[in-house]
């Protein structure tokens, strides 16, 4: 993920294609997170990277139901409700 900065505006990106048209346009790189090379790596180090980023991995065991884990986008969080 790439996120880029106009002014206020912020913008999140996922290639390198995108943020290129956007740094065209006038936007700044603000950060650059290098998507980790899941395949390449063993369940113990699938399950240390879940637990330093704080992610959830529920009851997945296998290294590829880990991956889907890792690699799922994170629910929405549902909005409070209103104060009294």
């Amino acid at each position: 993920m790439i996120e880029l900065k106009k002014l206020n505006v912020h913008r999140i990106v996922d290639s390198e294609e995108a943020a290129a048209r956007l740094e065209a346009d006038g936007f700044t790189v603000v950060t650059k997170e290098a998507k980790p090379n899941f395949s390449g790596m063993k369940v113990d180090e699938l399950r240390a990277y879940a637990e330093a980023k704080g992610i959830d991995l529920g009851n997945a065991m296998k290294k590829d139901d880990i991956i889907k884990a890792l690699t799922a986008k994170p629910a929405a969080k549902p909005a409070a409700p209103p104060a009294k």
